[in-house]
């Protein structure tokens, strides 16, 4: 049996905590509080006419969109290896939760271990 969702747990407990008056910091879901620049919209638009794209890539991502990740990040001034240190994620809980996201071929409980976290900005 899976576990309880854990953002479902704490979208109760938030609940609770509101209901007793409380002010209550969301640091939840992270729910988008802009919205989406134009640009990226007419890109998913010109993307979803591709047949191409209508199929769903390995666990690990297409390397095409790691090796872009490496690139915008060695604009910057950091070295990411697409083969190693990059990968597509269904949204930012997977990188950030604990224990559940470690680069490839690293044991979560590796001491050395270091992880790179997603930049949620990376559209400009």
């Amino acid at each position: 049996m899976l576990p309880p969702y854990l953002f479902a747990q704490i979208d109760t407990l938030k609940a609770e905590k509101e209901a007793q008056g409380i002010d209550v910091i969301d640091l939840g879901v992270g729910d988008p509080d802009q919205p989406t620049p134009p640009y990226i919209v007419d890109s998913l638009v010109r993307a979803a006419h591709n047949d191409a794209n209508h199929r769903y890539p390995s666990s690990e991502g297409m390397l095409a969109f790691r090796e872009a990740v490496s690139e915008w990040y060695a604009k910057k001034g950091i070295a990411v290896d697409p083969a190693r240190e990059a990968s597509a994620l269904i949204g930012s809980k997977e990188a950030s939760s604990p224990g559940l996201y470690q680069p490839r071929g690293q044991s979560p409980c590796s001491r050395s271990r270091v992880s790179r976290l997603p930049d949620s900005n990376c559209h400009g």
